[in-house]
């Protein structure tokens, strides 16, 4: 048995969902084998079958997010179900089509939308504690937005 299979199979009892998410933030910000793959394909940074290997579904690009958000990111989903994230950075271009705000938070890579299929309260309370999380919205058709800008919600 390797060590994240291991790992894994500790977490699911959801004692230890922290330890997970830092493991998998540790495999993509190191050198381990595969890790180069893991930083283009973020939902398959552990090996396939373990607790995280599809907990966040990336339909935006991963490598553009700032760190920290990645990191939140990926903590929800293992401590509060799956989560796909919609959106992370985008160009002037494409934030004006979207009707995103002047300066959006995104046109940097500072923020990031994304969805959970799970405790969704459990996630928002998360969210509103962590103090990387300046932005934070919960809209009414499920998805979040969160970034790293000043303190806010609206």
């Amino acid at each position: 048995m390797d060590v994240f299979a291991f790992m894994a199979g500790l977490c699911r009892n959801g004692r230890n969902r922290l330890l997970l998410a830092a493991m998998t933030e540790w495999v993509l910000l190191t050198g381990v084998p595969g890790a180069a793959e893991a930083s283009r394909h973020p939902e398959t940074a552990l090996a396939a079958g373990s607790a995280l290997s599809h907990s966040v579904r990336w339909a935006a690009p991963a490598g553009c997010l700032n760190s920290q958000l990645r990191r939140i990111v990926t903590e929800v989903a293992a401590s509060f179900g799956p989560v796909t994230v919609n959106s992370t950075c985008r160009s002037k271009r494409h934030n004006a089509r979207v009707g995103g705000a002047g300066h959006s938070y995104h046109i940097g890579g500072n923020a990031a939308n994304f969805t959970v299929k799970g405790n969704v309260h459990g996630a928002l309370a998360f969210l509103g504690s962590q103090m990387s999380v300046g932005g934070l919205k919960h809209y009414r058709d499920g998805h979040f937005h969160i970034d790293t800008g000043p303190r806010r919600s609206w």
